[in-house]
């Protein structure tokens, strides 16, 4: 069993019986995330009402594309109307931290409460998913339909031949 189309076909390549494959794919409970007007968090993290809120969300791992992360924040860190939170964890957190802990367009967190996920995924004016160019059909975000459930945009970097980018381009999930 999977959840995309994309490790079914990789399925396909491998010789894999067709009556032996099962494609369940990712959901949301949306009367747990849903769209709400004012993230209780702004007023928490001090960010201002005027302040775009750029977000990733979720596990700071080796698939996704850090260094692009870290240099384009860096590039627009003296942009005081731009904040970026980030929040997880993963065998990537140190390196992520270190290289963004002195910035102050930049909040770190660790994971937030599962109670306040629909609070927390609503800061963001702006959901990034940098993927790395690399990564093609290995996995597939359950975020991006958590994030979707919020009514929140979402940004993908992502090699166009991976299951997320596919699943976000046929279903208008994001850009």
């Amino acid at each position: 069993s999977t959840i995309s189309e994309g490790m079914i076909m990789k399925f396909d390549s491998r010789g894999a019986s067709k009556e032996k494959q099962f494609l369940l794919p990712n959901w949301a409970d949306v009367d747990f995330l849903y769209p709400i007007p004012k993230s209780p968090y702004r007023e928490e993290l001090g960010i201002k009402d005027n302040e775009f809120v750029v977000m990733y969300s979720g596990n700071i791992g080796k698939k996704e594309d850090w260094d692009i992360l870290i240099e384009t924040i860096k590039k627009i860190s003296h942009e005081d109307e731009i904040k970026f939170v980030i929040a997880g964890d993963g065998n990537k957190k140190e390196y992520v931290h270190n290289a963004l802990k002195n910035l102050k367009n930049t909040i770190l967190l660790p994971l937030q409460p599962k109670s306040r996920l629909n609070d927390f995924l609503n800061l963001a004016d702006l959901h990034i998913l940098p993927q790395k160019k690399n990564e093609v059909d290995s996995f597939m975000p359950s975020k991006v339909l958590g994030i979707k459930a919020t009514g929140r945009p979402l940004l993908c970097l992502a090699n166009r031949n991976s299951s997320v980018y596919l699943e976000i381009y046929k279903n208008d999930l994001g850009y």
